[in-house]
C-alpha cells in the first residue's frame, strides 16, 4: 500500500469554511481529515501567502493582483466574509502559519505551488522562500509539494531534493510521459495513486486565469507522485452544492 492517503481536504474543508484559511484547515481536522491541501504564491515583498487565485477579488475584500503588494496590505483584508458572516475577519495566512498548524496537529500537508504570474524575479524568490521556509522547525513530517507549473516544481526539487513531489497534469494529457522521463522520477512499474481533492472548481487547474473559478464542484484531479507512484491521468467533476451568494 502507498504511504499516501486517498483523501485530502482540498484547500481545507472548503465547503464548510472559507478556503485556504486556518479556519478551513481546523474544520478539516474536526471532520476527520488527516491531510489537507493548500495553495501558495508570493507577494511583492517576498511573503509566501496561502491563496488559490492570482487576484484577490473572489475570496477577499481586496481586488486585483497581489504581486505589487506587501504582507501588511494583505493582512488588512477579510478572507472570510465572502463565505459567511460567521467567518468575518478571517485573514489570508502565511505559508509558515499553515505549516506550523499542520505540524502542531500532526496532520499531513500537500503544498501546491501556484503558477506565479508575477514575473521571473518573483518566481525565483518564490522557490528561494519556500526552501528557507521548509528548512524550519515547524514543518509537518508528512509533506508533499505539488504543482501544475512543472518548471517551478523542477526548480523546487533542485532546491529541496528530499521532499516528496506531486506532478499535477490535466486529463488526457501526455505530460505524464515527460514527467516519467525525468531523472528524479520513480520507475513506471511503481503503484499508481489517485487522490480525490474536494470540493474544487473543475476549471481551477487550467492554464487560463485562476480567478474565474469557485469551490462548488468536486473533482478527482490527476496527480503523478514523483516519489512512490506512477501518474494517473483521469478527471471527474460533478456539482455537489449550490453556488453561494
Amino acid at each position: 500500500m502507498s504511504e499516501f492517503p486517498r483523501i485530502f481536504a482540498h484547500r481545507g474543508a472548503s465547503s464548510l469554511a472559507p478556503e485556504n484559511t486556518i479556519a478551513a484547515f481546523a474544520k478539516a481536522m474536526e471532520v476527520g481529515a488527516r491531510w489537507f491541501e493548500f495553495d501558495v504564491d508570493i507577494t511583492g515583498d517576498g511573503s509566501l501567502i496561502v491563496i488559490h487565485d492570482d487576484t484577490l477579488d473572489r475570496t477577499t475584500t481586496g481586488s486585483g493582483s497581489y504581486y505589487q503588494l506587501g504582507f501588511s496590505d494583505i493582512r488588512r483584508l477579510d478572507a472570510g466574509r465572502w463565505f459567511s458572516d460567521t467567518y468575518r475577519f478571517e485573514r489570508i495566512p502565511e505559508a509558515t502559519d499553515v505549516l506550523a498548524f499542520a505540524h502542531a496537529q500532526q496532520m499531513g500537508a500537500n503544498l501546491e505551488i501556484k503558477p506565479c504570474a508575477g514575473g521571473d524575479r518573483l518566481r525565483e524568490h518564490l522557490i528561494e522562500a519556500l526552501a528557507v521556509t521548509l528548512n524550519g522547525d515547524k514543518v509537518p513530517s508528512r509533506l508533499i509539494v505539488s504543482s501544475f507549473d512543472h518548471e517551478l516544481l523542477a526548480a523546487f526539487h533542485e532546491a529541496c531534493p528530499t521532499v516528496a513531489l506531486g506532478w499535477l497534469i490535466e486529463r488526457a494529457s501526455e505530460e505524464w510521459r515527460e514527467g516519467a522521463r525525468l531523472p528524479w522520477a520513480p520507475p513506471l512499474s511503481t503503484r499508481a495513486l489517485r487522490v480525490s481533492l474536494s470540493p474544487t472548481c473543475a476549471r481551477c487547474a487550467t492554464r487560463t486565469s485562476r480567478s474565474t473559478c469557485g469551490p462548488s464542484t468536486t473533482s478527482s484531479r490527476p496527480v503523478s507522485w514523483l516519489r512512490g507512484a506512477s501518474p494517473v491521468s483521469s478527471r471527474i467533476a460533478r456539482r455537489t452544492s449550490p453556488p453561494r451568494p
